[in-house]
C-alpha cells in the first residue's frame, strides 16, 4: 500500500474522486492515511466520513514545518488536491518525488500564483481555447513550474461555462 497524506483546501470534489478509486479498484494501492487543511472547508467533512484522521492547520510561519511534524517519515506520498497554499523551498525539497499536485489545466499553459479554482477555467474560455485539461505534476518551489507526470485532456464545447469545464475536467 502506498501511505498517502491528501492536502486539500476547498470542495473536496478531487478527493471524492480519489477516495472513488480506490474504492473502484482503479487506485487499489493508495491508502490516504490523513488528510491536512489550511483553512476550515468542505473537505473536512468527507473526511470526517471517511474516518481518515485530519489536521486544519492556521497559514504561519510555521506552516510547512506544522505539515511536516503531522507527516510521518513513512509517507509515501503527498497529494496536493485543490490544495491553495505555497509550500516554502526547505518543505518542497524535503519531500522531493513524493509531493503530486493535481491542476485544473494545461501546463504550464494556464499555471502559476493566480491559476486556481474558477479562476482557470475562466480564463481558459476567455482565450477560445478548444482543449483544456487535468495535469497532475511534481511539486517544486516554483509554481506549477515543475515536470509533469501526466496529463489528460478534453474538447471544450463551444457552449462550454467555467462551471461546466470544471465538472468536464473533475
Amino acid at each position: 500500500m502506498i501511505k498517502t497524506a491528501v492536502l486539500v483546501s476547498g470542495k473536496g470534489s478531487n478527493l471524492l474522486n480519489l477516495l472513488q478509486a480506490i474504492e473502484d479498484g482503479r487506485l487499489p494501492y493508495l491508502n490516504i492515511y490523513k488528510m491536512i487543511s489550511d483553512r476550515d472547508c468542505f473537505a473536512l467533512a468527507h473526511y470526517v466520513k471517511e474516518e481518515i484522521p485530519n489536521f486544519c492547520l492556521d497559514r504561519s510561519l510555521e506552516f510547512c514545518k506544522n505539515i511536516d511534524s503531522i507527516l510521518q517519515k513513512d509517507t509515501d506520498l503527498i497529494l496536493m488536491a485543490g490544495f491553495l497554499s505555497i509550500l516554502d523551498g526547505d518543505f518542497c525539497q524535503k519531500w522531493a518525488g513524493k509531493l503530486i499536485n493535481l491542476h485544473p489545466s494545461l501546463l504550464s499553459k494556464y499555471g502559476g500564483m493566480d491559476m486556481y479554482d474558477m479562476k482557470v477555467y475562466r480564463a481558459v474560455l476567455k482565450n477560445k481555447e478548444t482543449q483544456s485539461a487535468a495535469t497532475v505534476h511534481y511539486v517544486i518551489p516554483e509554481v506549477d513550474a515543475s515536470e509533469i507526470i501526466l496529463q489528460k485532456s478534453c474538447t471544450i464545447d463551444p457552449v462550454e461555462t467555467p462551471e461546466s469545464l470544471a465538472k468536464k475536467i473533475h
